[in-house]
């Protein structure tokens, strides 16, 4: 999953929901404060770190968001094989911890959130080439 997409997120949005009798994770969250965050996100990323992959990220999901009536919902639905695979997920706070500390100074804080985030979507991408 490409990291920008959680940058659309706040870690303080619920994230579960039960759908026949399975656990199955998702987020939601009205467009216009995807927008927001996702632009606040490229800003921290301009200044601290403007060859970041995730600004290209952003650079692209960005417009398409504007796209969308700021009304609408924006939702991040995990799917069942990725919820089992992620839950509890932990990677919309580290991004933001990432970005918090970058636009703090704080390269350690930031790199141990980067790493966790690596870690993560690695093990998932390791089990996607398993199948």
């Amino acid at each position: 999953m490409p990291h920008a997409w959680l940058a659309a997120f706040d870690p303080e949005e619920p994230v579960r929901r039960l759908v026949d009798g399975e656990d199955v994770a998702y987020r939601r969250t009205p467009v216009a404060e995807a927008v927001e965050r996702a632009g606040h996100a490229a800003a921290v990323l301009a200044g601290a770190a403007p060859d970041a992959e995730l600004l290209g990220e952003l650079a692209v999901m960005i417009p398409w968001l504007q796209a969308f009536h700021p009304d609408a919902v924006l939702e991040l639905d995990y799917g069942r094989a990725l919820t089992s695979l992620v839950w509890p997920d932990d990677s919309v706070f580290d991004l933001w911890t990432l970005l918090d500390a970058l636009q703090e100074g704080d390269e350690v804080d930031a790199g141990m959130a980067q790493e966790r985030l690596n870690r993560r979507w690695a093990r998932v991408g390791m089990h996607a080439h398993d199948g």
